[in-house]
């Protein structure tokens, strides 16, 4: 028994002399899952880079380049162009095959019987980007709000729980500290007592988050119809243009044209009004043309994911109660702590989806040391009797503390290469008096 705490007085000591070297952060509690993420953390900030993208491009460089009759300034052109839209002519893909038009939707044209397209869409695009990135985030806010800090409410003080090893408080720095082991003990006791209190009333906090995951899915769906008419109806195929490529005229310069026409009305010097043909270079189209093509396939990939992290929260419900092994498996799989698998199986089948559900996310947060003993309490409190554990069983769980070392340092160099040698050292010798 002593020299099991001088090897726990150990293990605080090394890690208090690599902290001193190294910047101690906590882990933030987690409330949501991957597909979660992709969401409010991936698709948010893409969108959020394409916004500033195509600003910089939009309004530090150069957007629209027109050329008209002499007489007419170029950023009077330019300007006018820009603002009111420019146009292209649809029936003109045989001409422009026979080589009689320079580029697609470039030529003659009689406004009065021919069918033009007007592009206007390309002035919009950083606010419709702006405001897509910001639907990506709202149900996050919205989970945050009706969560209420549950999870955090239960595991918060015990991001450093696997290095609560001794009988007094270690400070590292004025914001982190390490409790003492009799303060874990408190904690974990309070901790069971309240999740066991609520069994059965974790519905809404349950019900709050599939609600939420639904809205992820919607806002895909919603962008992606948004998106069609954004783009005129050319957005669901234009992936597929992409990979299948028309070879008479290529599809994106025709929902992306580079070159555009466009007519500049003013009073001639008797007052009748004149009629100035422009031909417009669009760089700024080069532009979006990239940056929707991504967001084709990243919607793509991002609805695949969605769909099938839906699919995966019906399949966990419907095995739930049916299949007590796959979810007491599940869970054992969410955290490292050496947890027996009867015991398991027995509390799942006394829990509801809500309740376990919530236990996941507490195991999440928790290190396998906390929530094993966290987990031990429980089962007593149900009248499970857990079985002994063999000495290799807890010097498994002792030494699974030099994993939390890592999560806790951010710097490199010699700091790592320490660390690297204290679970090989820790397990061969076990030698108090020895510096690490």
């Amino acid at each position: 028994m002593v020299k099991t705490s001088e090897t726990r007085l150990g293990v605080v000591k090394t890690f208090l002399s690599i902290s001193q070297n190294s910047k101690i952060s906590l882990k933030a509690v987690s409330i949501d899952n991957a597909v979660f993420k992709l969401h409010y953390l991936l698709s948010h900030k893409l969108l959020l880079i394409c916004t500033a993208f195509v600003c910089g491009h939009q309004y530090l460089g150069g957007h629209i380049d027109c050329i008209a009759d002499k007489g007419i300034s170029s950023h009077v052109i330019n300007t006018f162009c820009f603002s009111t839209s420019t146009f292209t002519v649809v029936n003109n893909a045989d001409r422009t095959r026979l080589g009689a038009m320079i580029h697609p939707g470039i030529g003659p044209v009689d406004l009065d019987t021919e069918e033009v397209v007007h592009h206007a869409y390309y002035q919009w695009v950083p606010f419709v980007l702006f405001a897509q990135a910001m639907l990506f985030y709202i149900p996050r806010l919205i989970w945050g709000h009706l969560e209420g800090r549950r999870v955090e409410y239960f595991v918060k003080g015990f991001e450093l729980a696997p290095l609560e090893l001794i009988d007094k408080e270690v400070r590292i720095n004025r914001d982190v500290r390490i409790p003492s082991a009799s303060d874990r003990s408190v904690r974990i006791v309070a901790l069971r007592r309240a999740f066991v209190e609520r069994l059965g009333y974790n519905e809404y906090w349950a019900a709050s988050l599939v609600f939420c995951e639904l809205l992820n899915a919607a806002n895909v769906i919603f962008q992606g119809y948004a998106m069609q008419k954004f783009l005129g109806g050319s957005f669901l195929n234009l992936g597929l243009e992409v990979m299948y490529p028309n070879e008479d005229v290529d599809r994106l310069d025709v929902i992306f044209p580079k070159m555009t026409k466009c007519t500049f009305h003013k009073f001639g010097a008797t007052g009748s009004i004149m009629n100035h043909d422009a031909l417009c270079v669009m760089p700024l189209n080069a532009v979006n043309e990239k940056i929707y093509v991504f967001l084709w396939f990243w919607m793509v990939f991002v609805g695949v994911m969605t769909a099938g992290g839906l699919l995966w929260r019906l399949l966990t419900l419907c095995l739930h109660s049916r299949w007590e092994g796959f979810t007491a498996a599940l869970l054992k799989m969410t955290n490292s702590g050496v947890l027996d698998h009867r015991s398991l199986q027995k509390v799942v089948m006394v829990m509801t989806f809500s309740d376990w559900m919530l236990l996941r996310y507490i195991a999440k947060n928790i290190h396998g040391i906390a929530f094993k003993e966290m987990f031990d309490g429980f089962c007593e409190e149900l009248g499970f009797e857990e079985p002994d554990e063999s000495p290799v069983t807890t010097l498994a769980v002792e030494l699974n503390t030099t994993s939390v070392l890592a999560n806790y340092a951010t710097e490199a160099g010699h700091f790592h290469s320490r660390l690297a040698i204290l679970p090989m050292t820790w397990r061969l010798r076990f030698d108090p008096s020895r510096e690490y």
